[in-house]
Parts: structure tokens; sequence; C-alpha cells
């Protein structure tokens, strides 16, 4: 028999219940849930609503509405192509950072509004520990 957990701690949604606990909008949340390809309406049942380990809704995959995921009939191309923008755009992002963080040794600034560390101000302000 599968194994029985609360939803918000099932591993397809538990991101997504995290991201709504730190105060991320429901309507963005959602919105993502629906690119990854994962139901969006499982954020409408409580946090503790207990689901099968099995209610995993395609593994995150789109759907083309005939039962197949949308990236087998371009044999996979798709799905490399996405991955790679990925790669690309967390490499360009650290670029971006490391720039940030030369230009930084120049000046001056506030600890909070400091390039490299403004984002763990941010996660205190919403109230990450």
């Amino acid at each position: 028999a599968g194994q029985i957990v609360a939803v918000s701690e099932h591993p397809t949604y538990n991101k997504y219940f995290k991201m709504v606990k730190i105060g991320l909008p429901i309507d963005a949340i959602k919105k993502r849930m629906e690119q990854e390809g994962v139901d969006p309406s499982i954020l409408d049942k409580p946090p503790d609503e207990m689901v099968a380990m099995n209610n995993a809704n395609n593994k995150g995959k789109p759907k083309n509405g005939t039962g197949e995921d949308a990236y087998s009939k371009q044999g996979g191309e798709e799905s490399s192509n996405s991955n790679d923008s990925e790669k690309n755009k967390e490499k360009e992002e650290k670029e971006k950072e490391k720039e940030k963080a030369e230009a930084a040794k120049d000046e001056t600034v506030a600890l909070n509004e400091h390039p490299i560390y403004a984002k763990f101000f941010k996660m205190l302000k919403v109230g990450i520990p």
C-alpha cells in the first residue's frame, strides 16, 4: 500500500506550500505550478490534508492534452533546450552578482543595500529565520 502524508509535506507539493508560508502571492505560485505541470488547485486544500505519496500528478512534466508528455513528441529537444536556457540564466545571474560585488568594493553602501547581502535582509523581512 502507498504511504500517506500531509499535502504540505508531499515531495511534489511541499515547495509550493513553503512559498505560501513565506508570503509569496498565491496567484504567482499557482502560475508557477501550471508552468511546471503541477495542478494548482492543490493549494486550495488545507496543508494538513492527507494524500497518498503516489498522488504526484505527472511528476512535473506538462501534458499536451492527449495524455502524453508535451516534450515526448519532440524527442526531448524542448526539454534539453529549456534546461540549457535555465543553466545560461543561472550563469548570467552569477556573473551579474560578481560584477555588482566588484563595483561595490569601490563604493560604500548600507549593508542591507549591499548587492551580496541584500537578499538575506529580504529573507529576514519576510520572516525566514
